[in-house]
């Protein structure tokens, strides 16, 4: 590889570390203070950069939350790669979020039903303009859902998903909320118990 080129790639890669930047910005902010602190300037200022670089890289506040969409929804479909296919989806999804509470790794408002919040920020501060964009950002992940359940349609499987991620906003918005130190344990019992009365409604 010449000089070049090696400059070329080091420059690529700290342009898609700003952009990864730049969405994860954008989520926590939207996750955080809703519709009204979504702004440019609050993404820039939280990444430290201007709004004019802002600019260079994403065209509307909105850009960036895409980004973030497709990011999480990656990295829920690899971590539910890891768990057989013989598992239905709510033991699956109740697994992981179960995991990630007893690992303190944050999956609350920034995990799983994130996904879905920031899905329902973008369809409704941008309506129809980015309802396509949301809808094709969530196919591998209601694709996972009917490789579980392979006699669901696609609009089956994101109804099953809708009912997923309300079970486990309301489990760990109420574990989040709860007064520090959090034990992790009452996290995993909220879960259990919301997952219980989703089950309860077959």
């Amino acid at each position: 590889m010449s000089g070049t080129e090696s400059k070329m790639g080091l420059r690529e890669t700290k342009k898609a570390a700003m952009r990864a930047a730049m969405s994860e910005a954008a989520a926590r902010i939207a996750l955080r203070q809703g519709v009204e602190g979504l702004t440019v300037a609050a993404v820039a200022e939280a990444t430290g950069v201007s709004t004019r670089t802002f600019h260079n890289y994403f065209t509307s506040r909105d850009e960036p939350l895409v980004e973030a969409l497709a990011a999480r929804v990656g990295a829920i479909v690899e971590r539910l790669s890891k768990i057989s296919s013989e598992v239905c989806m709510v033991d699956a999804a109740e697994q992981l979020l179960i995991e990630s509470v007893r690992a303190d790794v944050g999956d609350g408002p920034e995990g799983m039903a994130a996904i879905f919040r920031i899905a329902d920020f973008l369809e409704t501060t941008s309506g129809a303009d980015l309802s396509a964009t949301v809808d094709a950002e969530l196919l591998p992940i209601i694709d996972e859902f009917r490789t579980r359940h392979p006699q669901l349609g696609r609009f089956e499987a994101g109804v099953g998903l809708d009912l997923l991620a309300t079970t486990a906003a309301n489990a760990l918005e109420a574990y989040y909320a709860s007064e520090a130190p959090r034990d992790p344990e009452h996290g995993v019992e909220l879960l259990r118990q919301a997952f219980r009365i989703l089950r309860a409604l077959n």
